[in-house]
């Protein structure tokens, strides 16, 4: 089984914010049946590349592809 780290990144598609805590982005994006879903992601699972990834960086940040990391993907069926 690798480890952590070794594990590639996962992008979800296109996301939109919904709402935001300190710890963690409420994103929706379309499944893979294309049905809108609202997913709970914490930011520290979000890579730098994720485009979605909170309001309090700026202007952007709302929308974009979800790139979160490869071990949060797996823990939640997200692969």
């Amino acid at each position: 089984m690798p480890r952590h780290e070794e594990l590639e990144d996962v992008n979800l598609g296109p996301g939109e914010l919904v709402r935001e805590t300190e710890l963690a982005v409420l994103v929706r994006i379309k499944d893979r049946k294309g049905v809108n879903k609202e997913l709970w992601i914490p930011k520290s699972q979000l890579t730098d590349d994720s485009e979605v990834y909170g309001k309090d960086n700026g202007p952007d940040g709302k929308t974009g592809d979800v790139i979160i990391t490869g071990w949060f993907a797996e823990k939640e069926g997200l692969e």
